[in-house]
């Protein structure tokens, strides 16, 4: 992948995007409610997808995760696309920063899995696939109940 997801927002391997990336927090916080109603409360699905996209960058990342949460069961598949994205940077920041505040379920992912949209799958996958290569034992045996026939 051309990005490091593991500071709890997308960081381009690409230093000219990165270069960008790394003016967004400043930007975000300036902004950060406007961005959380505009993702909550706004007609425009497009703003509702950047809202999701810059989120991540917020200094306070705890204060992000339940409006991303929330975002999950946007109706436009770009904005469930982006919270999930955004979740899955955040779930590897809690993995290796236990005092970042930060909780993400990978139940949240797990639910995604029976969505009838296809690109909910596929996010949903890619995000459990990240989050199960070290073997996380609660993720795994969220999956193995999920998979287990009655």
């Amino acid at each position: 992948m051309d990005e490091d997801l593991t500071q709890g927002q997308p960081l381009s391997r690409n230093p000219a995007i990165r270069a960008v990336q790394a003016t967004l927090p400043a930007l975000v916080a300036e902004n950060l409610q406007e961005l959380r109603d505009v993702l909550r409360d706004s007609g425009d699905e497009y703003q509702r997808a950047v809202a999701a996209d810059l989120l991540p960058y917020a200094l306070a990342k705890a204060e992000i995760v339940d409006s991303l949460r929330e975002a999950l069961t946007d109706n436009d598949p770009l904005v469930r696309s982006n919270a999930v994205h955004g979740l899955t940077a955040l779930a590897l920041l809690e993995r290796s920063d236990a005092g970042s505040r930060v909780r993400v379920s990978p139940t949240w992912f797990i639910d995604m899995l029976q969505s009838v949209t296809w690109t909910d799958r596929t996010k949903a996958a890619w995000a459990l696939e990240i989050l199960t290569q070290d073997r996380d034992i609660f993720t795994l045996s969220r999956l193995r109940i999920l998979t287990r026939v009655g």
